[in-house]
């Protein structure tokens, strides 16, 4: 049999187009993915962790057994060892790598591996809490808006410890009903701020300014408040066109459209006939209903 690799290695689709993993991460699991060719890429030969895994990734000691633990925490690989630094890289099924990966958890990645802007500062931390199950499980067990902020949060480059701080805060907020604290809505006004509006309001660190606002309890501007959108009709609250009898009448939320625009720098560009979230002025929809009148 050669010793040589073949030319081309078969990788997840859905992964080559998941545009929010970081490129770090992406390499070591390509990298490690074409090395079990051998065994059609099930499994990795026995691989010596200093000799053999290191010069394979090209990646420092401590950033490989980072990125060995994410990527377990992402479901796209396992390892087994003998005690003395050899490790067997696996892979899930072909048939179950859809179902496997999950996109939303590689999503979360995103705050461990720094931004450009925040590498030097957070390089020796923001790998220091591994993912664990136990971890992954308490974050799947809270409430849905816990869990809507730590995904806002993860997504705009926050420690996750932080994350699950401000989460936990803002769901208190929700429960003691004070309008003046802020609420979900003002996650995203913040992010809409900090990040799509940045230059306009000299933020240098958007991720920094963000968490301390949040954390101080402050509501984000009304001008940067978001309007919740109805699922059906997809206008705003205000605007919604949806019968209250109806039996499929929608219900008001965020959409994923918003935590896009959010983290998306603001074009000085962009069409004076949408507001700040995208949303037409003349007929209060996400997208534009216009030409259906």
């Amino acid at each position: 049999m050669s010793e040589l690799p073949p030319l081309i290695t078969p990788i997840l689709t859905a992964l080559i187009f998941d545009q929010t993993m970081p490129a770090a991460l992406f390499r070591s699991y390509v990298r490690l993915y074409a090395a079990a060719w051998q065994n059609a890429y099930r499994h990795t030969a026995q691989l010596h962790f200093e000799s053999q895994l290191l010069p394979l990734l090209g990646v420092s000691r401590s950033q490989a057994r980072q990125h060995l633990r994410l990527l377990r925490f992402a479901k796209l690989l396992t390892w087994t060892s003998d005690g003395a630094q050899n490790y067997v890289i696996h892979f899930p099924a072909p048939e179950s790598e859809k179902a496997e990966y999950d996109v939303v958890r590689v999503n979360t990645l995103n705050n461990l591996i720094p931004s450009t802007t925040q590498q030097t500062h957070t390089a020796k931390t923001a790998f220091a809490r591994e993912a664990t199950p136990d971890h992954e499980k308490s974050a799947a067990l809270a409430p849905p808006p816990c869990q809507t902020t730590l995904t806002y949060l993860c997504r705009a480059g926050v420690w996750y410890e932080v994350a699950e701080r401000i989460a936990a805060q803002i769901a208190q907020n929700r429960q003691r009903g004070h309008h003046y604290l802020p609420d979900i809505e003002d996650v995203l006004g913040w992010m809409l701020y900090c990040f799509a509006y940045r230059e306009e309001n000299h933020i240098s660190q958007p991720a920094a300014v963000l968490a301390a606002n949040l954390k101080a309890n402050r509501r984000c501007p009304e001008e940067y408040r978001p309007p919740r959108i109805c699922t059906r009709c997809q206008r705003i609250e205000e605007y919604c066109v949806c019968e209250e009898d109806d039996e499929d009448e929608g219900t008001y939320t965020y959409p994923e459209a918003l935590l896009e625009l959010a983290l998306k720098p603001h074009s000085p560009f962009a069409t004076y006939l949408r507001d700040r979230w995208g949303i037409c002025m003349s007929c209060h929809a996400l997208v534009c209903q216009c030409w259906e009148r």
